[in-house]
């Protein structure tokens, strides 16, 4: 009895919460309300929170009220990491998830969360944070705390799945081993800045077992492919980087870069071997995700648009970043910061309306 009176009472403070919950009606009277007043953010970000609160609940794989301000997502595309701070708490909440709908837990932490990092299978994590002109990586195990260390406040780190993490440190670029984490130099120093007189960053990323890197600042970077003792440079992508961050794809053993001058870019997929897979015309992309030879998806502005069999559309989603892709379908951190599926085959008239009324005051648009 029970156990039938505690499901009784769950379902009954669920329906008073959803119950509880504004409506889509309720964000765009405010939204109108805003609109009067002149005040054409606020009122923006009203209509987001309208057209997320009109969409089905399984579009929202953590629930609509699970809301991130980045993410990173392993190698194999098996997990994701997410991360968001609280600026009134000051402390961060980082939260682990597996694309086959298993929570894998959350971990909450001071300081406010800047990078995230995470080993190619996901079992170690990473989180950079903040405290004023500090920095602190912290690493964990399945969301375990193992160790922390001082680090710059720019770039990024590569863990391993056997512990071992990569990170430049001055001039140099160290390695070390979990849980001890003494780092050892493995050159003898970084090559010089491609802009001399400014800071140079490095940015990792795995493409299966493979381990390579960004070098640069502010839209010129030199590509590097990393080993246990040693770092080269690839002189076919050298200094013709415009962007440190690797843009992912379905298939788990190619990656992108955008490549090219102001107003020349392009985005190129490559193989572990860089061999050329794909390129595709950009435009000013902040995220790309490729599908297959048919279907590719790309930021432009605040929208999601997706390019299949050579022609653009956009898709009814704000959005902040690309997550990954699972079961077919595009996950997306929203421009709200929920995550969600990309799916607008479950996007209903009533949405597109809102959607299609939020966008004529899109500040980005």
């Amino acid at each position: 009895m029970k156990i039938l009176q505690k499901i009784i009472l769950f379902l009954l403070l669920a329906f008073i919460w959803i119950s509880c919950r504004p409506s889509a009606e309720s964000y765009l009277e405010q939204a109108a309300e805003a609109l009067k007043k002149e005040n054409s953010k606020k009122a923006f970000r009203l209509f987001q929170e309208a057209y997320e609160a009109s969409l089905s609940d399984d579009l929202f794989p953590l629930g609509r009220d699970a809301r991130f301000s980045l993410s990173v997502i392993s190698a194999n595309q098996n997990k994701i990491l997410l991360g968001k701070y609280d600026a009134k708490e000051r402390e961060s909440v980082i939260f682990l998830y597996a694309f086959n709908g298993e929570e894998q837990g959350s971990h909450t932490i001071k300081g406010a969360v800047e990078e995230l990092a995470i080993s190619p299978n996901g079992n170690y994590q990473g989180a950079l944070l903040r405290f004023g002109e500090k920095c602190v990586w912290q690493i964990f195990q399945h969301l375990d705390l193992v160790q922390s260390f001082r680090s710059e406040c720019g770039g990024k780190i590569a863990i391993s799945n056997d512990g071992v993490i990569w990170n430049k440190q001055d001039k140099f670029l160290v390695r070390a081993k979990l849980p001890n984490l003494n780092f050892t130099k493995i050159s003898e120093k970084f090559p010089d800045p491609p802009l001399p007189g400014f800071p140079a960053y490095a940015y990792y990323d795995w493409v299966q077992d493979k381990l390579f890197m960004n070098f640069g600042y502010a839209g010129l970077y030199k590509f590097y492919v990393v080993t246990k003792n040693e770092f080269h440079l690839t002189k076919e992508l050298a200094g013709a980087v415009a962007s440190p961050y690797f843009y992912r794809a379905k298939d788990a053993s190619i990656f992108g870069l955008i490549l090219g001058g102001a107003g020349d870019h392009k985005v190129r997929y490559f193989n572990q071997d860089l061999s050329v897979v794909a390129s595709l015309p950009v435009k000013q992309w902040r995220d790309v995700f490729y599908v297959d030879e048919n279907l590719y998806y790309y930021i432009e502005g605040s929208v999601i648009s997706s390019v299949r069999k050579g022609q653009d559309n956009v898709e009814p989603f704000w959005t902040k970043q690309i997550v990954g892709y699972a079961h077919n379908k595009l996950w997306i951190l929203s421009g709200l910061g929920t995550l969600m599926i990309a799916d607008s085959k479950k996007v209903l008239k009533d949405s597109l309306s809102i959607f299609d009324k939020g966008r004529e005051i899109d500040p980005q648009d």
